[in-house]
């Protein structure tokens, strides 16, 4: 199996489908058909093995492809299913619309989470909600007396700020929540101001 060998080898696959940018349904099968190949190799693998090598499937602007129930349905298991038999994807797109509408919601297990700017206030929000945790502590004004209480900021404000914020990162600043292990995530969002040249 060619897929077997690559893996084995630690060599690249790389699959381009720019010729058949005009042929959707083509282009589509060609990716499904690739991904289900795979799959099945590393169906095959004993979860939590430590001798797998980690396998890193880069999905880059084919969100035709990201559109197709059985895709969709397939990249939300990797969390449950492929994980442990380190498949690790890393799925590239531009904003939420591109996926299906199962996978818009599944895409937040999948693992870390990484943005630039966002231009869609819609989908800066949703990235706000998903990665930041409510602080129920947070102050919008301070007591205005020993003998009064703060105005503390509702999550609605804390996901707005965080939201206006993502929209006007400036070029090559990044906003990213990572995993430490295939369990537990970092208790802080990371900001990367310039990434690397």
């Amino acid at each position: 199996v060619m897929e077997k060998e690559i893996i084995d080898k630690g060599l690249i696959y790389l699959l381009s489908g720019e010729m058949l940018t005009n042929q959707a349904d083509a282009q589509a099968w060609v990716f499904w058909d690739a991904f289900s190949s795979l799959r099945a190799v590393i169906n095959q693998r004993t979860p939590h093995d430590p001798q797998a090598k980690p396998v890193l499937m880069a999905i880059d602007e084919v969100y035709r492809l990201l559109e197709i129930k059985g895709m969709a349905k397939s990249l939300g298991g990797i969390t449950t299913y492929f994980r442990s038999r380190k498949l690790m994807p890393m799925i590239v797109i531009q904003a939420y619309w591109q996926l299906d509408k199962l996978l818009q919601e599944q895409i937040w297990n999948l693992g870390n989470q990484v943005t630039f700017t966002l231009d869609n206030f819609n989908d800066a929000y949703k990235f706000a909600q998903q990665v930041s945790k409510y602080d129920a502590r947070s102050e919008k004004l301070p007591a205005l007396s020993p003998h009064s209480l703060p105005v503390f900021e509702p999550d609605r404000g804390q996901y707005l700020t965080l939201a206006n914020w993502l929209q006007n990162l400036q070029w090559r600043q990044v906003v990213m929540r990572r995993y430490l292990n295939e369990r537990d995530k970092e208790p802080f969002i990371n900001f990367v101001n310039r990434t690397r040249e």
